[in-house]
């Protein structure tokens, strides 16, 4: 998932593996979904692993220029720069700037700054292709794979040793950071935030400009789509200090396996969410994909055109369609999680809809706890309409093969966070607007001297580097 995908291989040294939600290829009749798909005797949990072909400027292989990209930052150059060493695990080392030493810190900030900083992440979106389909998304999987950057950075926040948080670090040598580089640094459809660091990164540090270019992705998303972009500058404070290694800040990221017991952990216990504020921002999995390569699972969490698009299709998805727990994709293993199963499901591999226990939880209970793919065979499918959709009776929901049980109460779902999935799915404006109050929150963790766009006042000194090394409406029945 956007923040909690568990992945299973890493970037490779030449060429980047993608970490973003899931990819494609072969088709299968209703009769191989119905075996190999839905939920039939358990087999092995196991992902696949292989790389992803490296999509860069191969035209300037000797160190030229890409099209569009800035003198001095093709992907070329960014690779020369940033693959010296198998040491340099850590993105302070990675996105070099080539002008000026990068500041750990962000002394001052202006609006004008941030209008060009997100005008850099959206030239690097230009450049893509518009085109959207099973099988090919560019924008979706590089403003994804931005978001799931952004995530992986705060999602380690330590409330104890307030530690983490957004301060630009993670191990990209993690399994579970695997094909994050390909947005970062190594070239994600052959662009990568690297290219646009250059022109920011002698006044803006990396650990603020991370947070800027998910900001930028979301905003232009919408755009995009013909639709209102969100305002995250109003709310925007800079400071943030980024830290020159993180060794254990990985180790911290949320296991989808564990279901809402790791959204508990992370979300409310260590980010400081309630079961709203958790679903909340667990809407960014309306963008992008997860990939067997990366995580070990596979599909979209929306159809291909909304993983583009920042909006609340997440919301609509988790109740107007239908659920089923299963452990492979037309044949092909995957990690314990949940395939659409209702009557308007894409049946072709790369066309996948699926969802993780830590989205599905949210929103659905049986027997009493959180719905778990690994223990709980039955339906998730609810007999209202949710932004106006409803995927039907329950065999149109739930489909073949034979009877299932219902995850709960069709009627009135349980999960902690259920009300708050329903009123997200009927209010996309509800839904940003609480959005935008936790994404402030979680990317403001471990930093205490924020400061306002246009402010004067200046951040304190930093002596030394930031590193881990030294240091009701919307309650549900089962919420705690």
């Amino acid at each position: 998932m956007l923040f909690h995908s568990r992945a299973l291989s890493v970037p490779s040294p030449a060429g980047a593996m993608r970490r973003v939600w899931y990819k494609a290829g072969s088709t299968a009749s209703i009769a191989t979904v119905a075996k190999n798909g839905l939920r039939m005797p358990r087999v092995g949990v196991a992902g696949a692993t292989g790389a992803v072909g490296d999509p860069s400027c191969v035209a300037n292989e000797a160190g030229g220029e890409c099209p569009g990209v800035n003198k001095g930052s093709s992907l070329v150059q960014m690779r020369a720069k940033t693959q010296k060493s198998s040491t340099q695990q850590y993105p302070h080392d990675l996105m070099t700037c080539n002008t000026s030493t990068a500041p750990l810190k962000t002394a001052s900030m202006t609006e004008a700054q941030y209008d060009a900083i997100v005008a850099s992440i959206t030239g690097l979106i230009n450049q893509l292709s518009a085109t959207c389909t099973a099988t090919n998304c560019d924008r979706a999987d590089f403003m994804g794979c931005v978001l799931r950057m952004a995530g992986h950075d705060f999602m380690d926040y330590d409330p104890t040793t307030q530690t983490g948080g957004s301060d630009g670090c993670t191990s990209m040598v993690h399994a579970d950071n695997a094909g994050l580089a390909a947005c970062l640094y190594a070239g994600e459809s052959g662009v990568s935030m690297a290219q646009a660091y250059q022109d920011h990164c002698g006044d803006v540090s990396l650990a603020d400009f991370l947070v800027v270019a998910a900001e930028a992705v979301m905003s232009q998303s919408r755009v995009l789509a013909n639709l209102s972009p969100v305002d995250f500058k109003s709310s925007f404070s800079y400071g943030r200090e980024t830290a020159t290694a993180c060794p254990d800040a990985a180790s911290r990221l949320p296991d989808p396996l564990r279901g809402c017991t790791a959204v508990s952990e992370t979300f409310l216990t260590a980010m400081g969410l309630d079961w709203a504020g958790a679903a909340a921002l667990m809407g960014v999995h309306t963008m992008g994909r997860a990939r067997t390569e990366n995580s070990g699972f596979h599909g979209w969490w929306s159809d291909p055109v909304n993983s583009g698009i920042f909006n609340n299709d997440y919301y609509i998805s988790l109740m107007a369609k239908g659920w089923r727990p299963e452990t492979a994709v037309g044949g092909t293993t995957v990690k314990s999680q949940w395939g659409r199963s209702d009557n308007g499901q894409d049946q072709s591999f790369a066309g996948h809809e699926m969802m993780l226990d830590t989205d599905m939880c949210l929103a659905y209970a049986h027997q009493g706890q959180p719905v778990d793919s690994q223990v709980h065979d039955c339906c998730a499918w609810v007999t209202f309409a949710v932004g106006g959709v409803r995927c039907g009776n329950k065999m149109q929901c739930c489909g073949p093969p034979g009877p299932v049980a219902d995850c709960g109460n069709e009627d009135n779902p349980t999960g902690p966070a259920a009300a708050a999935v329903r009123s997200f799915g009927d209010d996309e404006s509800f839904w940003l607007g609480e959005f935008l109050k936790a994404w402030e929150l979680v990317t403001g963790n471990g930093f205490t001297d924020l400061i306002p766009l246009g402010s004067t006042t200046t951040p304190a000194p930093t002596p030394a580097p930031r590193s881990e090394e030294h240091t009701s409406e919307l309650q549900s029945p089962l919420q705690s």
